[in-house]
């Protein structure tokens, strides 16, 4: 069968999922036609971008780990500018930091969280890929040179109180917590699970 054009013109058939030309019954090819090429290409970009919102949000759901009793069992210095001293960094060792699917509390004097608990708290994971910094970040454990959780990528708990986005808690390798505060990176341990 010889194909005599393969114009899009406005009367169509749709024969076993083949468009067939209605006056002759030829196939066309579907994405000649200027209203099924732009449903294509629609259908195209949404994919595309659902893959792409797929891969970027990989890791929504907060880890059950994440839920129990904290403490500061170490730092490190980074950056050799901080204005707080060795001695000021030593004090937070043994603050505690209470983390609950409901409640975000900490001890008093903790880092700058100051004394009041968060109210009405939210957690979202944030995932940067290694080498990837937000405007103003003052780096993650990967770009200081310490061990982060993955080599892959950087993996941060963001606890928000009141509608707020208030703390960044890096994941670091054996399961800690780290958080950055002025010049030094302090590290938290689990030393209590979630309670009932």
């Amino acid at each position: 069968m010889k194909l005599n054009s393969t114009r899009c013109e406005a009367g169509k058939l749709v024969f076993d999922g083949m468009v067939l030309d209605a006056q002759n019954g030829v196939p066309v090819n579907f994405l000649r036609c200027s209203r099924l090429r732009a449903f294509a290409a629609a259908l195209m970009l949404l994919a595309a971008g659902s893959l792409a919102y797929a891969q970027q949000n990989r890791s929504q759901r907060i880890p059950p780990f994440v839920y129990g009793t904290w403490t500061i069992n170490r730092f490190v210095e980074v950056g050799g500018h901080s204005p707080r001293t060795k001695e000021q960094a030593n004090a937070q060792i043994g603050k505690t930091l209470k983390i609950r699917v409901r409640t975000f509390d900490h001890d008093n004097d903790m880092l700058w969280f100051g004394n009041d608990p968060c109210k009405s708290v939210n957690y979202r994971m944030k995932v940067n890929k290694e080498g990837e910094y937000d405007v103003g970040d003052k780096g993650t454990l990967g770009f200081n040179g310490l061990e982060p959780a993955s080599n892959d990528y950087d993996e941060f708990l963001v606890v928000s109180c009141s509608k707020r986005e208030m703390y960044f808690l890096e994941f670091a390798k054996n399961q800690e917590l780290a958080v950055y505060y002025d010049g030094y990176f302090f590290f938290l341990r689990k030393t209590k699970g979630a309670p009932d």
